[in-house]
């Protein structure tokens, strides 16, 4: 038999029920629905106002100044109101500590508000790029004060130094953990707080016044200050680290000294650990601990031993003239002598001789001014130029630059000479060897010696040969090592030209002065080929004293002695 599924009077299928729950649920959907609407309806059309909002964000202060609402002009007009550089043009302060006081001033700060960058600030309040992210940045700051701190600018650097310049004299800097590493056992000192001013706290206080366009002296108060806490970690690593050679440093004086090597201990970290956690319970606040240790190739015993050991090269000439000419003289030896250079490092001697002013020491005396002699400030101190670059040659140091005279000069063999123009030439000296080296001049009696002193353990020595005649020099510096010639290389040429007769120097005015600028051409053109004159030959090392008399035409002695390091010459 089949079944009967016919449908009831009402259409529905025999035996079906209807579901009452779906019909409940419809209805909390639309409620929810438009629960949401009316939440989001507030947050929808303040987005579109906040969208087209190009002011300034509610509760946005500068000072006093309630920017809220302004466009960017109009909060800058407002500012340029209040804040301008000129209100506290030519206002002074002090900054003091204890009885050392220094002035300044606004307008050596150059203390300028920049108010464009601080409407800028303002501007960027509750900035956001998505919309509802600024409707409720904007929401939020009709609730709350925003401060925008005025943006000055000045020179921090000014005063910075002059904090130090008052601070300095009652500070002490603070300590932390230090070490004595010995062969076979590492002493522990603790840390010692030091006592600082606060140049952060300064600054602070200063700026703050500023923005409140009012000046005022600051007391600097030096307070306690403890070291950098120790990272133990580190330490640890550090101390068992590969050991590291002895090497030289110079210090912030220019002298050069040697600094102590690292040696590598071997040691468990418990018992480091242990040591350092127990110094505070000393008598002494020191600890201790045994290590084993490796040393590394180089030792500062060895270093220090070495130091400006050997004399590289020296040279001797005589000065005389004026009062005025020998001052310069012994003036310009007195700033050289002790210069110290580092492996690398370029010598200046116009720099170091300072500007040839009175201020610093320098008398007017006679200089080359093309081919004639007329007065100058600083003549004479192409003297000691001469004589260092002759050591220099000896101690076989790299010439960077060098220029000879536009005249002959008297007091040492032509082609050997070095003049100054101040700023535009000089006489450079570079250490090329792995070691430092230290110039010592000297100036007295008449009479001037340079001596470059530095490390010299494969024995090198030099020899100087000159050739040329009349106005045109050569010169050749010949190296050795234990005596046997390893380079050969040109010094470079020479040229001069011939004084004007009416203005010859007198015999009494013999030494070479200083030229005051470059001469026209008086060193020959790389490529030239010098005057046939015969075989070079070395520069003496010592002659008889003869008389003074006039410049020389500078032809080579015919029985030179020469020297592996020293040179001598007197005044021909």
């Amino acid at each position: 038999m089949s079944e009967n599924h016919g449908s009831g009077p009402n259409g529905r299928r025999a035996g079906a029920m209807p579901k009452k729950g779906s019909s409940k649920g419809k209805k909390c959907l639309v409620a929810l629905a438009v629960l949401l609407l009316l939440l989001l309806l507030p947050v929808t059309f303040l987005s579109v106002y906040v969208q087209g909002y190009t002011g300034i964000f509610p509760n946005v202060y500068v000072g006093d100044i309630d920017l809220s609402g302004k466009t960017e002009a109009e909060a800058l007009a407002l500012l340029n109101q209040t804040y301008r550089s000129e209100k506290m043009q030519g206002l002074s302060f002090v900054l003091a500590c204890q009885d050392v006081r220094e002035k300044l001033t606004t307008d050596a700060l150059g203390l300028a508000y920049q108010n464009r960058e601080t409407v800028a600030a303002a501007m960027a309040v509750g900035d956001a790029k998505n919309p509802v992210a600024r409707a409720i940045a904007f929401a939020k700051q009709k609730l709350q004060r925003k401060e925008i701190l005025p943006v000055i600018s000045y020179n921090t650097e000014l005063l910075g130094a002059t904090i130090d310049t008052v601070a300095k004299p009652f500070e002490v800097e603070p300590i932390g953990y230090t070490f004595e590493i010995e062969p076979d056992t590492v002493v522990i000192h603790a840390p010692v707080a030091g006592v600082k001013v606060d140049r952060n706290a300064v600054a602070s206080r200063l700026e703050e016044l500023f923005r409140s366009l009012v000046v005022c002296d600051i007391i600097l108060e030096p307070v306690t200050t403890p070291p950098a806490p120790l990272d133990f970690e580190e330490f640890y690593a550090w101390l068992t680290s590969p050991a590291e050679d002895a090497y030289y440093l110079r210090d912030e004086n220019g002298n050069i000294s040697v600094q102590r090597e690292k040696l590598q201990c071997n040691v468990e970290k418990d018992v480091v650990r242990a040591a350092v956690e127990s110094i505070e319970q000393s008598g002494n606040r020191t600890a201790f601990f045994n290590v084993t240790t490796t040393e590394p190739e180089v030792l500062s015993l060895h270093l220090k031993e070495n130091l400006f050991k050997d004399k590289l090269g020296s040279y001797t000439t005589y000065y005389s003239g004026t009062a005025a000419r020998n001052n310069n003289v012994r003036l310009a030896t007195s700033r050289v002598d002790g210069y110290e250079l580092m492996p690398g490092e370029v010598f200046s001697y116009d720099q170091t001789i300072l500007p040839r002013t009175s201020a610093n020491g320098y008398q007017a005396a006679p200089v080359y001014v093309g081919n004639k002699v007329e007065s100058g400030m600083g003549g004479g101190i192409c003297q000691p130029s001469s004589t260092l670059y002759c050591a220099a040659l000896y101690a076989n140091l790299e010439i960077v630059e060098r220029h000879n005279h536009s005249m002959l000069v008297s007091y040492l063999p032509a082609g050997l000479d070095a003049t100054i123009s101040q700023g535009v030439l000089d006489l450079k000296l570079k250490n090329n060897t792995p070691y430092p080296i230290k110039i010592a001049g000297q100036a007295s009696g008449g009479v001037l010696t340079f001596s470059i002193w530095g490390y010299n353990p494969e024995n090198i020595s030099v020899e100087i040969l000159r050739g040329g005649d009349g106005y045109y020099y050569t010169a050749t510096r010949v190296v050795k090592k234990d005596g046997v010639e390893i380079d050969r290389h040109p010094l470079g040429s020479s040229r001069y030209v011939p004084p004007a007769p009416s203005e010859t120097p007198e015999p009494t005015e013999s030494a070479a002065p200083e030229e005051t600028a470059p001469p026209e051409e008086t060193t020959a053109p790389e490529g030239d080929t010098p005057p046939a004159t015969g075989q070079d030959e070395p520069v003496p090392s010592a002659t008889p004293a003869p008389s003074p008399t006039p410049a020389p035409e500078a032809t080579p002695s015919p029985t030179p002695v020469p020297s592996a390091t020293t040179g001598i010459i007197l005044n021909e």
